[in-house]
């Protein structure tokens, strides 16, 4: 054997060495790839099995084209290796960078036990006015102050208690069944102060003749806690074969500002949707004694409270949840490029992120519409004769259009960035 020629077996032995262990390193994406899909087998077992084989065939020629370019010492065999090795690698990259990408997404999303939520609550005194006695909340010390009377509330009853308690401030606590009855003791000077949700003043200025009370409130502490809620889960019904219904919740500062029941035939494959006013006033499940309140004041307690009190409501069992915040639609909108509204009024409405600014230009007529323009749509009522009963159109519209867009879906970057979105703004208890 030449010089020459042992340099080029030398070179060939080199490189089937580079080769193998990027093939290890394949072999170990792609079988990365078949774990993360693992979970997903039961949307299509024969499916499942057929992508197994592929992937299984794909290595087996790989791994026995290096075995044999090991043995052969062939150039020809070695520019073969190197184009399956080249695909097979990127294959397996990008099947593993997909499908842990969707995993966490989707981690994200399903909550079917115990999750940390952030909430915050503030200490509000009234003045009628103007010159408040309470200022800070070292003044509280000695009187009276409103918190829920619910005591498996964590956010109307434990955390107030706890706030003051570790401030070592004493008071005289007032208990009350409901938000609304508390700030009403408030504003009849039945106590000096009430831990409301930092968010009182968007969740009562809608109800007539509040506003100008809220406008001589204050609060003196604004504080934040995580807090444990547990979720109860969703039905082990086979929803391929049995009937069953989703509570779809949109929520903004805490409160459900839209509310729809949906009831899937899975047999018929149809879907009934039934939209809830989310000013019906109805017993909340979580009150004492289940005094009556808007609906939407039910999900500031828990998703929980929502769901038992529409399922009273409805006398009906609510089988799982599916609840996304406002950006949730704005982001998921825009991932999907937009979506087809018929819009018959003109009008300007609110930003997502800017309460009260009518920034949003939304055109009349059949139009495609971005996150923001669909969320403004979705919020619309004052511009309708039937107010509030047009709004709970739109928002099936809404949700009809997002529907239709995401079942068209072909591009897979668009698809993992509806999920980024879902991931950041949306929760199930869906398995």
């Amino acid at each position: 054997m030449t010089k020459q020629n042992k340099m080029s077996k030398r070179k060939l032995s080199n490189m089937n060495f580079v080769l193998a262990a990027i093939a290890i390193l394949t072999d170990i994406l792609m079988v990365l790839g078949i774990l993360n899909i693992t979970r997903y087998s039961n949307f299509s077992k024969s499916i499942f099995v057929l992508i197994n084989v592929v992937i299984l065939v794909i290595l087996l020629v790989l791994n026995g084209l290096i075995a044999y370019n090991a043995y052969a010492m062939k150039k020809s065999v070695l520019y073969v290796t190197i184009g399956v090795l080249v695909i097979a690698f990127l294959s397996g990259g990008a099947l593993t960078y997909i499908t842990t990408r969707v995993n966490k997404n989707i981690d994200k999303i399903i909550n079917t036990g115990t999750t940390s939520e952030k909430v915050e609550v503030s200490f509000v005194v009234y003045s009628e006015n103007g010159n408040f006695a309470i200022n800070d909340i070292n003044d509280l010390e000695g009187k009276t102050f409103g918190i829920l009377s619910n005591t498996e509330e964590q956010v109307g009853y434990i955390l107030p208690k706890k706030e003051l308690e570790a401030k070592k401030i004493n008071v005289t606590y007032h208990e009350y069944d409901d938000y609304n009855s508390m700030l009403m003791g408030l504003f009849g000077g039945e106590i000096d102060a009430a831990a409301l949700p930092s968010n009182y003043v968007a969740m009562f200025e809608v109800n007539d003749g509040y506003s100008e009370y809220l406008e001589n409130t204050k609060s003196i502490l604004t504080f934040d806690k995580n807090i444990t809620v547990t979720t109860e889960s969703g039905s082990d019904k086979d929803i391929t074969t049995e009937p069953f219904t989703v509570l779809i919740i949109g929520t903004d500062e805490q409160r459900s500002d839209a509310l729809m029941l949906a009831s899937f035939n899975p047999i018929s494959m149809q879907v009934t949707l039934t939209s809830i006013a989310r000013d019906s006033y109805v017993p909340i499940a979580c009150y004492a004694g289940k005094s009556e309140d808007k609906i939407t004041h039910a999900r500031v307690r828990s998703r929980q409270c929502t769901i038992d009190t529409v399922e009273a409501m409805m006398d009906i069992d609510i089988d799982f949840y599916f609840e996304s915040n406002f950006a949730g639609v704005v982001e998921m909108v825009d991932a999907l490029g937009g979506i087809i509204i018929t819009n018959p009024y003109e009008f300007v409405g609110q930003r997502s992120d800017a309460r009260g600014k009518m920034t949003v230009w939304v055109p009349a007529g059949t139009n495609r519409l971005n996150g923001e323009q669909a969320l403004a749509y979705a919020r619309e009522r004052h511009l309708y004769a039937n107010g509030d009963f047009q709004r709970q159109a739109n928002q099936q519209q809404v949700i009809q259009a997002i529907l239709t867009e995401a079942m068209k879906l072909t591009d897979v970057n668009k698809a993992l960035k509806v999920l980024d979105a879902a991931g950041d703004n949306v929760s199930t208890n869906f398995t």
